[in-house]
């Protein structure tokens, strides 16, 4: 289970990475070209990786946190601090203040186990405590979602926190996680 976590991390970092490159810069060219199957050199995935860390936006931040071993109740909203693991049940308790003015964008999410059929937990950036545009959805059978569309502009001293809420009939044994840019 923790291999598969920290797989998920992984998939949220480079989502991330790559999700926020297409407005930065036309291309981010990577020296290796990894396939299924092939067992991957070490130092070419660090090559891949390094490079890819090379086209994030300077000033560019990756905010991410998850909800590991905690039980997320199903029709109940639960908060976090945007890059925190704890879980509140209001949403002022988890809100964190932006020191500078930027915009929250490209939002990405993991579980370890499908909603179910029929089932959603939604994902919202809150802003100053209202939800904002910067939503995504993990719904069915999926285990991902990603909202790259929406941008959410921040002043310094606003407050964000991160809602997660499943459906009444959601699964509740699921490990979560989530991950975003906060640049200029």
């Amino acid at each position: 289970m923790r291999q598969k976590f920290v797989a998920a991390s992984l998939f949220i970092f480079l989502g991330l990475c790559v999700g926020g490159i297409a407005k930065a810069q036309a291309t981010c060219t990577l020296p290796n070209t990894l396939t299924n199957g092939q067992v991957a050199d070490a130092t070419q995935v660090m090559a891949n990786f390094n490079a890819v860390i090379g086209c994030i936006p300077a000033g560019t931040t990756v905010l991410g946190g998850s909800a590991a071993g905690q039980t997320l109740t199903p029709g109940t909203p639960t908060y976090f601090f945007p890059a925190g693991s704890v879980t509140f049940t209001a949403s002022n308790v988890a809100s964190e203040p932006v020191p500078t003015a930027g915009h929250a964008s490209k939002l990405f999410v993991y579980m370890t186990s499908a909603p179910g059929t029929g089932q959603s937990y939604t994902f919202t950036l809150l802003h100053n405590g209202i939800a904002s545009t910067l939503t995504a959805a993990v719904s069915g059978s999926a285990t991902t979602a990603s909202d790259t569309t929406h941008s959410v502009a921040l002043s310094a001293g606003d407050t964000i926190a991160i809602e997660v809420n499943p459906t009444s009939g959601a699964t509740s044994s699921s490990q979560v996680a989530w991950g975003f840019l906060l640049g200029p």
